[in-house]
């Protein structure tokens, strides 16, 4: 009689040790009660995500009627971080640019570019949306921008074209034409 009782609590014991695993015992765990997350658990924002993308092409120099061109390199880190609001998909986007254009083929000084910026965009859900952001350039004899069109959506951001183009006026009113 002994054995089968000693055989019997060993079953319960081990019953019960493989419900604690099956169930779980985390304390941030779902009431099993009514399925409630624990109201006293804090949720975090969610956070920016980032990477660095090329720029990479080659552009006509606008001053020189199609002669000269230019060879640029650099690159964008951008951070995008998503912001709440009613109405589409609000992302606060951080762009941090630099590099340089190196003439191609003909004297001229090499230029650089270097600039940190802060945009609100709102993308679809499905949905792509593009920002033109204008570069001051350092070295250029003429007062010139460079151009570079990105293509955002709520996953990432791409560089789709780069050109230049002579600054006329403020760099705020750009002739996109």
């Amino acid at each position: 009689m002994k054995a089968t009782t000693r055989i019997s609590n060993a079953l319960a014991i081990i019953s019960m040790l493989i419900m604690l695993a099956a169930t779980g015992c985390n304390e941030d765990s779902a009431s099993p009660i009514n399925g409630m997350q624990n109201p006293d658990q804090t949720f975090e924002k969610p956070a920016p995500y980032s990477t660095v993308i090329p720029i990479q092409g080659i552009v006509e120099d606008p001053n020189s009627e199609g002669k000269a061109f230019y060879a640029v390199g650099g690159t964008v880190t951008y951070s995008m971080t998503p912001v709440n609001r009613k109405n589409g998909n609000a992302y606060h986007l951080e762009l941090n640019a630099s590099g340089t254009l190196k003439p191609v083929h003909h004297d001229g000084n090499v230029l650089t570019f270097s600039e940190h910026s802060r945009h609100w965009i709102s993308v679809s859900e499905d949905g792509v949306t593009f920002l033109t952001k204008g570069y001051s350039l350092d070295g250029a004899a003429n007062p010139m921008i460079l151009l570079v069109d990105f293509q955002i959506t709520k996953d990432y951001v791409e560089v789709k074209g780069v050109q230049l183009r002579v600054l006329k006026g403020d760099i705020d009113t750009i002739d996109h034409q």
